[in-house]
């Protein structure tokens, strides 16, 4: 099971590794829940669905 975290002081516990999604949409749509059922299945609790991460220097210097 995966590792769980408070982000902050409101009791909420989130995984430690969360799961990208932005490509999700690429794929066929049986594909995606399968992929999305192994995610909850192992324990991930946050999905990132943000069409990008920003600036491709990651992680910051």
């Amino acid at each position: 099971m995966m590792k769980l975290i408070p982000p902050g002081k409101s009791g909420l516990q989130v995984s430690l590794v969360a799961v990208g999604c932005m490509r999700l949409g690429d794929v066929e749509e049986k594909g995606a829940e399968a992929f999305l059922d192994a995610a909850l299945e192992l324990g991930r609790n946050i999905f990132l669905t943000c069409r990008s991460s920003g600036d491709r220097h990651w992680p910051a210097p």
